[in-house]
């Protein structure tokens, strides 16, 4: 498996391939009115490779790469937003919602 991160203007992916195939992807994007804000939001995983823990890949790809950054992770994909509370201790990286 090789893992891959493309990076646009305002955006970016993370991608799993397996045979040049892409078999998971998390995308996000980063918006121009917020700054060092990541917002994460779709993540797929081929129907045939789910429960491998691919999307856990994905995620800590992801993280390994806002904490370079020094992003904050505002989640609206349901699967890192879950992924988040499974995992308590890594709400630092998260976008403080003010209210």
């Amino acid at each position: 498996m090789e893992t891959t991160h493309t990076i646009t203007e305002n955006s970016g992916v993370f991608n799993i391939l397996e045979n040049q195939e892409i078999i998971g992807e998390l995308t996000y994007s980063l918006p121009e009115d917020r700054p060092g804000v990541l917002v994460a939001n779709h993540t797929m995983i081929n129907s045939s490779h789910r429960g491998k823990g691919i999307g856990e890949v994905l995620i800590k790809k992801l993280i390994e790469w806002v904490e370079e950054k020094q992003y904050k992770i505002k989640p609206t994909c349901s699967f890192v937003v879950k992924y988040f509370e499974r995992h308590p201790e890594l709400s630092h990286l998260l976008v403080e919602i003010k209210g």
